[in-house]
């Protein structure tokens, strides 16, 4: 059995999983699709330290214990993950405005209907958070991208794995 990997804020108690992205979770797809992108970002460092960084902007992680973890690793983050608030649907609703990240998303969204159905989920389950992306998707996709959402969600081959991402 292999483990899955999760990115980890040990100081900040949050993580999120690459599923998010529809990224793998698996050793070989660690820092491989668009997760490594939403991660650089919030690594950057802005040498301004009395500048306040606002919650997931570039540079939110700068400086912080960072970790990708395998389930079953024994430490820090696996031992007490339910003290670690998930932070993938957060993160996803911050960078959805990034150019460079509606590229990429956009590029997943058109070749792959089982993620599209996800991401459309996310959107009713975070409704009062979602505006953004519901936009984004009427943008790309016109008024009817529900529709096409729906239509894989009722073929009920979509596994909504993780969707408190």
């Amino acid at each position: 059995m292999s483990q899955y990997y999760k990115v980890a804020n040990l100081d900040k108690k949050q993580f999120f999983s690459p599923v998010i992205f529809n990224d793998g979770v698996k050793l070989g797809a660690v820092m491989n699709g668009i997760h490594p992108y939403v991660l650089g970002r919030l690594l950057l460092a802005d040498f301004d330290v009395d500048k306040p960084i606002k919650k997931f902007k570039f540079g939110y992680w700068s400086g912080d214990k960072i970790a990708i973890v395998g389930d079953e690793s024994g430490n820090e983050f696996t031992d007490q993950q339910e003290k670690f608030e998930n932070v993938g649907a957060e993160l996803f609703f911050s960078f959805i405005n990034d150019e460079n990240f509606q590229e990429l998303i956009l590029n997943q969204l058109k070749t792959d209907n089982q993620y599209y159905a996800r991401i459309g989920f996310l959107v009713h389950q975070y409704t009062d958070k979602a505006e953004g992306l519901k936009r984004f998707l009427i943008r790309n996709f016109g008024n009817n991208w529900e529709k096409k959402a729906k239509e894989v969600w009722e073929d009920k081959k979509t596994t909504f794995i993780e969707l408190n991402f």
